[in-house]
């Protein structure tokens, strides 16, 4: 089943398929690692990188932190933090572009200050404002719905053998995901501002503050799933082009343990050659391609599907066949075909 699926796939497509999260909290990469959990302000969700709507020659990209904002996180973000987006425009995995984000303090209305500079320019505005950036560009940052969509127990009952009788797509799908929110940080700007002499380029994000770097990510759950239960921080703390040295043995270990040693999962050349992609942890994108998921990372890309597929083979945990997808298809509210492209917040 797996090399069926590499065969139709191609290791090159497995880049971003992988594992998903085992609590409800880490489904992408909320709250994965210690450190990230005594802030949610630093604590990056997602990433996303993907071709304008409105615009071919612009790039989108997005950074969501404060998971379940209002609830469990604040939906400020930190004074004291920066937050960033590197670009690799060479294919070293070592940044080539940054686009920096730093926050003033909270004002008595709740709104900062925002200045952005590097690769999208220099400019200034405040959160809940849309903020024009040189070239064309623009920005907006605050609170909207979480873009993640997820049947997160379904997931449990099938593929981790917790033991509940439900399939997937049985009539009882539910998206834990429905009606939670999350802070972002929304650029869109000229192409040619970030990409090299190639228009695939790889993105990845950071937040540091004090004490250094906090939290990064590329592809969704990379650090949540195929990192080591207590090897998150130290992840977060490697650059990305240390990876595969530092991290590779515990992705391919980890990639052969959630899809099977009983004959029906990768074999151990297959789980090398699928950690050779996965890592370095950036996401990779042809900006010049309106593709999404494994083609950088759309909003709407439902990129749980492609993960079961590829990291099951349509198999649970016990061998059962199963469906390879959790049946939870699109966001709990519709998109926007217009700038910034994420749904409004929920009250």
């Amino acid at each position: 089943m797996k090399r069926t699926l590499l065969g139709l796939l191609g290791v090159a497509g497995l880049a971003a398929g992988f594992a998903v999260a085992s609590n409800p909290g880490t489904a992408a990469d909320h709250l994965e690692a210690p450190i990230v959990q005594l802030d949610g302000r630093t604590d990056i969700n997602d990433v996303y990188v993907f071709q304008s709507p409105e615009s071919a020659d612009k790039t989108v990209l997005v950074m969501t932190v404060n998971p379940v904002a209002g609830v469990l996180s604040p939906t400020t973000f930190a004074p004291d933090a920066n937050y960033r987006f590197f670009i690799d425009n060479d294919g070293d995995a070592k940044k080539d572009e940054t686009i920096r984000v730093k926050f003033g303090e909270v004002e008595s209305d709740g709104s900062q200050s925002v200045r952005i500079n590097g690769a999208a320019g220099r400019a200034t505005g405040t959160t809940g404002s849309e903020i024009t950036l040189p070239g064309g560009g623009r920005a907006m940052v605050g609170t909207y719905d979480d873009p993640f969509f997820f049947d997160f127990q379904a997931f449990l009952d099938q593929v981790k053998g917790s033991g509940g009788p439900r399939t997937f797509c049985d009539g009882g799908e539910t998206d834990f995901f429905a009606g939670l929110n999350v802070s972002a940080i929304v650029l869109e700007m000229p192409t040619s501002s970030i990409t090299g002499d190639s228009s695939s380029v790889g993105v990845w994000a950071e937040t540091t503050g004090g004490a250094g770097r906090i939290d990064r990510m590329g592809r969704p759950t990379i650090a949540t799933v195929l990192v080591d239960d207590g090897s998150e921080d130290a992840f977060n703390q490697t650059r990305p082009h240390n990876d595969l040295a530092q991290f590779g043995d515990q992705v391919r270990d980890n990639l052969l343990a959630l899809s099977g040693l009983d004959g029906t999962g990768y074999t151990v050349e297959e789980a090398e050659a699928v950690t050779a992609v996965l890592l370095p942890d950036i996401l990779t994108v042809d900006t010049a391609s309106t593709a999404g998921y494994l083609n950088g990372r759309g909003l709407s890309d439902d990129v749980i599907d492609t993960n079961l597929a590829i990291v099951t083979g349509g198999l649970g945990s016990n061998g059962t066949p199963v469906l390879t997808g959790d049946c939870v298809d699109s966001n709990d509210v519709a998109f926007p075909s217009s700038f910034p492209y994420l749904a409004p917040a929920h009250s």
